[in-house]
């Protein structure tokens, strides 16, 4: 698997309603600095309520802008991937969209390759 791999799965299972699976990519001592909430999120529980929360949204899906996105390997398996992608979903019935800015540093060779993740929203009017 290569480092763009494991975005790519990532936001693949949860546009299918996969937050188990997306929670499992997860090593079990990763840290999530998610999107929507102001937690560090340090463990599994935490992180699967978390995805289950979000998974829940009406209508969500996520899509990745490959032209942000910048790879840095770090040796044969680990390497930090950092770009924007934009999530959308329903919030009483209207549709909206929220760009955000991402870190992932993930180990190819892990079963759980993600390490640490780190996202946030990009403020509405900044250059």
């Amino acid at each position: 698997m290569k480092p763009k791999d494991v975005l790519e799965q990532w936001i693949d299972l949860l546009n299918q309603g996969k937050v188990n699976e997306a929670a499992a990519m997860y090593a079990e001592e990763a840290t999530l600095l998610p999107t929507f909430s102001a937690k560090i999120l340090k463990t599994p529980a935490d992180r699967l309520d978390y995805f289950t929360q979000l998974g829940q949204k009406p209508n969500l899906s996520i899509s990745h802008h490959a032209a942000t996105q910048h790879v840095f390997e770090h040796g044969e398996s680990l390497a930090t991937l950092s770009g924007i992608y934009t999530f959308k979903f329903d919030i009483d019935g209207t549709p909206l969209t929220f760009e955000a800015r991402y870190t992932f540093v993930v180990d190819t060779q892990q079963g759980a390759p993600i390490l640490h993740h780190h996202s946030s929203q990009i403020p509405r009017g900044m250059v």
